[in-house]
């Protein structure tokens, strides 16, 4: 990745006019670089890409999804909604004293 040394009291490239910054690479804007030129910076400053990240493990994001309280409560939530139905389902219906069918079992 190219990286040339600009005065601190020097604007960044894009701040100037592109003029100004073809003149300070050495260049010209309608012709570009020569052969032996590009070959040269290739040489002197390497390729023009950018590194990539390390991709995050598929087991970090799902772990990061509980990080948020709302998650956590609706969690707990479940648990608690789903544990009394266990204990609920193996009791007999509280209706069935007072009707002759029983609709909630």
């Amino acid at each position: 990745m190219s990286t040339a040394t600009i005065p601190h009291e020097q604007k960044e490239a894009y701040q100037q006019r592109a003029e100004e910054v073809v003149a300070a690479l050495g260049t010209d804007a309608r012709r570009g670089l020569s052969e032996a030129e590009a070959r040269a910076r290739l040489n002197s400053y390497g390729k023009n890409e950018l590194t990539a990240e390390k991709p995050v493990p598929a087991w970090s994001k799902f772990l990061a999804q509980f990080h948020d309280v709302l998650v956590i409560l609706l969690l707990i939530a479940t648990a608690v909604s789903a544990g009394l139905w266990v204990y609920e389902r193996d009791q007999p219906c509280p209706t069935k004293r007072w009707r002759s069918s029983p609709s909630c079992c």
